[in-house]
């Protein structure tokens, strides 16, 4: 409960920190750098999935770690874009404008991207994921 509050509240500063920054020339600057989002998308939405399914393959990993493997491969992003764009000294309102884009974009390509590989994966009858739900909350969050 405390570690989830803690990581709230960093993830609630360090976009108010980068939010602070940013401004609407930035912004467009960012959101028509076409190749940047590009490369954001395909990396985020396609080839990190795949990897993911590729090392529990590689690994024989049981059903439950290849599945929590392919969950965390498919959710594009992550809540320490900004944070690290910050400690790396580059660009802080980049990182989070594309953390808000693949957020945005992964609440919709999410379940469909898990289903997906799980059934591509073929680990068997007793898997089953309820993409309605999972996309209403994610959608919710």
């Amino acid at each position: 409960m405390l570690f989830n509050a803690v990581t709230v509240i960093f993830i609630a500063a360090t976009m108010f920190a980068a939010g602070l920054g940013a401004t609407i020339p930035a912004l467009r600057g960012i959101f028509t750098d076409v190749p940047l989002l590009l490369l954001a998308l395909l990396t985020n939405m396609v080839v990190i999935p795949l990897l993911g399914w590729g090392i529990g393959a590689l690994f024989s990993l049981p059903s439950a770690a290849f599945i929590a493997l392919v969950l965390v491969a498919s959710s594009p992003g992550g809540p320490f874009g900004a944070k690290l764009a910050m400690v790396q000294s580059g660009d802080v309102v980049a990182g989070a404008a594309m953390q808000v884009l693949l957020a945005t974009v992964g609440s919709l390509t999410f379940a469909p991207t898990v289903n997906g590989i799980l059934t591509a994966a073929d680990l068997g009858k007793g898997i089953s994921l309820d993409v309605a739900t999972l996309v209403r909350t994610v959608a919710l969050l």
